[in-house]
């Protein structure tokens, strides 16, 4: 087993935890808010106000389900084998890590990011994904634990590149440029 197949299976064994609070929630209030429609579905004969109701509540079970769906695409993501190199857009691969990584972060640190400068880039998909979720399980690993950490992940264009690098910390956004994990992507040309 390669160096790299040992930090895949930790990282996904670090993931596992925070992946299942994450689809707790969403298929808690998704089965909660069917119970109530399939409930009220019944008296809504006898009262045809509750209609209204079973409609919020199945758009929210819509919600949930939606959440569900990207979040078992961003896991298929981090998941498949390297070496499959395609066109992919990062804003989405963010999106992607941080839904993937959020069980793990989103009741103890702050995760900022902009939309980057160039929208698709020509990467390998799980490559970028298990780079970006262990940059930011290892910003969360390294804070100070009397502060609510802040990680902040910058996009910057360099030529044909574009440059990926999270930062965590209170000085997230001063750090130099060299301190912080980089990784150097091809942008697509259009």
């Amino acid at each position: 087993m390669t160096d790299d197949d040992t930090r895949h299976q930790a990282l996904m064994g670090a993931l596992t935890a925070g992946v299942t609070h994450a689809l707790s929630n969403p298929l808690a209030y998704m089965l909660a808010n069917l119970d109530y429609v399939l409930a009220e579905m019944d008296r809504a004969a006898m009262h045809p106000e509750t209609l209204e109701e079973c409609m919020r509540a199945l758009t929210q079970v819509k919600t949930g389900t939606l959440q569900l769906r990207a979040l078992t695409r961003a896991l298929r993501a981090l998941a498949q084998p390297l070496g499959h190199t395609t066109t992919l857009d990062v804003s989405q691969l963010l999106e992607s890590a941080l839904l993937v990584t959020e069980g793990t972060w989103k009741h103890s640190a702050t995760i900022e990011y902009a939309p980057p400068v160039a929208a698709r880039v020509v990467a390998d998909e799980a490559l970028v994904m298990r780079w970006l979720t262990a940059q930011v399980l290892d910003a969360l690993r390294a804070r100070d634990t009397h502060e609510r950490p802040r990680i902040v992940v910058h996009t910057a264009r360099e030529g044909e590149l574009l440059i990926l690098s999270v930062a965590g910390g209170p000085g997230a956004d001063d750090a130099p440029q060299g301190a912080t994990p980089r990784l150097a992507l091809a942008v697509a040309r259009e």
